[in-house]
């Protein structure tokens, strides 16, 4: 049994959106690299176009489902190589150094000597181990917002209209990944990548949302074979005597379970034990997890999501017997865990660890703020959200201060009058002041006497404040000028500009907040709170009515 390394590359024409399940319910993020899954359900729908799963179900079966062929996950290009994830053991400085070799360390060679600087994760995710000079991979991802609509009008409703957003790798990139397949000889090797082959001519899609501007629309191209997934660089190549420790990097995540069948990442450890029983022993492992899942396009349905060793783990070994390569490149070739012809369980070899880790110098581009703000759309939609938000804030507070209202409450009729000028004029400053001359003892247009005595009468209690008459309550709310009554301070503004803003803050000011308390918001929110506590008076008023009624016939 032979095993050959077929790279294909693949240059994405569109952008592409492959979830990933830490999202949230607005969001919807892309994993950082392409997922072998994808790539075999390429291969499956190219070949089942193609009529293979029916005039040749054991053909099909054998390339798609029976292990034999394995697809690897595709990673990020750089200088014309295939990064590898980043180890889980490398680490820099926090706060020096960022861009110096002195200041990157390799755990698994031990702790730095200096004085315990504290340290992170590397900010590169994916880097070329196989090459002597290793190079960062710097994927480009970018982020949009769209509008939900309602599909019945043909554009977005109050009902519906949610935001979202989507974040995609970007189009152009390129990204490498590796078909493996084992068989008797090489003539049946080439058979088999001569029908996958076929499969993916004119291009595959990936992700979702594939008729929404994504979908990835690779193009594919392959490379000449190779022996195994990985050589060179600090990539074992020869055997390893007695006494010498190497290392056994997770090139994707793995899914295991342990002697009692449970699912269980860290079973990892196990799972290189048994092949290399009596060879080596553990030191030290250095793990990371994420939780993984799938989505079957042709059931409509998800696959079982389960807990598993995230890409980039490592495990540190010491060769208590001289160990050949045979030894290794037969874990490489076969993997390790389940579900491995999606390309999980992959383990590359590396050598002994060195303190410092050293990387080719490159030009960093810090990210740009668009000239001219965020776009006119984006702030219409944020505002829009912003004013939905704060007209329910006020109607609740509006409905607190009508809930503590003295029991002597106007007639529905003068309430419901009073509600006229807000609901008539378009401009919402001309409504207070239609209803300020209203109050206004010495105004041509004021109320007659017995209106203004029932708003006397009534007494409102406002927050942090003496109660005071409905009537003087009302003339300081409808006065513009007033500079005793702020209507933001009714609501929590901060919090709801940190929770539905998305329009990028700079160091000085928020957008969204500033928008709230501006002094051009101020009318149209004291109309909305005038008319929501209105409202709640006449209801009050009519539930009161009711209950007296029924208490009457009774």
């Amino acid at each position: 049994m032979i095993t050959r390394y077929f790279p294909l590359t693949l240059t994405l024409d569109a952008p592409a959106l492959l979830t990933q399940f830490e999202d949230d319910a607005s969001s919807s993020r892309t994993l950082d690299f392409i997922p072998g899954a994808s790539l075999r359900g390429a291969v499956a729908r190219g070949l089942c176009e193609q009529g293979l799963d029916r005039t040749r179900p054991d053909l099909f079966r054998r390339i798609v489902l029976g292990g034999h062929v394995r697809y690897l996950n595709g990673y990020i290009v750089a200088a014309g190589r295939r990064c590898l994830p980043t180890p889980a053991s490398f680490r820099r400085e926090k706060y020096h150094g960022r861009d110096r070799d002195d200041q990157r360390h390799d755990l698994s060679a031990g702790w730095p000597e200096d004085d315990a600087p504290q340290l992170e994760r590397f900010d590169e995710l994916f880097l070329t181990l196989d090459t002597a000079d290793q190079r960062p991979g710097n994927l480009s991802v970018s982020a949009r917002f769209h509008h939900q609509r309602d599909r019945s009008v043909g554009r977005a409703t109050k009902e519906v209209g949610a935001i979202f957003q989507f974040q995609s790798l970007d189009a152009g990139q390129s990204f490498r990944a590796l078909v493996a397949i084992s068989a008797d000889d090489e003539q049946k090797v080439e058979a088999l990548r001569t029908h996958i082959a076929a499969a993916l001519e004119g291009g595959l899609f990936l992700g979702r949302s594939r008729r929404a501007g994504y979908g990835g629309t690779a193009r594919v191209s392959w490379e000449p074979p190779e022996e195994r997934e990985a050589s060179g660089g600090c990539t074992l190549a020869s055997d390893v005597p007695a006494g010498t420790t190497f290392r056994a990097l997770a090139v994707s995540d793995f899914l295991g379970r342990n002697v009692a069948g449970q699912c269980d990442p860290a079973s990892f450890e196990s799972a290189l034990a048994l092949p290399l029983a009596g060879l080596a022993e553990v030191v030290d492992r250095f793990f990371e997890f994420r939780r993984v899942g799938g989505f079957n396009r042709t059931w409509g349905l998800e696959l079982p999501q389960a807990l598993a060793l995230r890409a980039g783990s490592l495990v540190l070994l010491n060769a208590v017997q001289a160990v050949p390569l045979s030894a290794f490149l037969n874990i490489e070739h076969a993997g390790v865990g389940e579900r491995r012809a999606e390309g999980f369980g992959r383990v590359l070899f590396l050598d002994s660890p060195t303190p410092r880790v050293k990387l080719q110098e490159t030009t960093t581009t810090h990210a740009q703020r668009p000239l001219g703000g965020a776009p006119e759309l984006i702030v219409e939609m944020q505002q829009r959200l912003l004013a939905d938000a704060m007209e329910r804030a006020l109607a609740e507070s509006a409905a607190t201060l009508a809930r503590d209202a003295g029991e002597r409450l106007p007639s529905p009729s003068l309430l419901s009058k009073l509600r006229l000028p807000l609901r008539h004029h378009a401009n919402h400053a001309d409504a207070l002041r239609e209803l300020a001359r209203w109050l206004d003892a010495d105004a041509r247009e004021r109320l007659k006497n017995t209106a203004r005595r029932q708003l006397e009468d009534c007494r409102v209690r406002p927050p942090r404040a003496r109660p005071i008459s409905l009537l003087d309550w009302l003339a300081v709310v409808v006065d513009i000028q007033s500079p005793t009554f702020d209507v933001t301070s009714l609501v929590n503004c901060r919090g709801l500009a940190q929770r539905l803003h998305f329009v990028p803050r700079d160091d000085s000011t928020d957008p969204a907040l500033t928008w709230l308390v501006a002094a051009e918001q101020q009318p149209r929110w004291r109309v909305v709170l005038l008319d929501a506590f209105l409202a709640t008076l006449i209801r009050r008023v009519k539930l009161r009515e009711q209950e007296a009624a029924h208490a009457d016939t009774e």
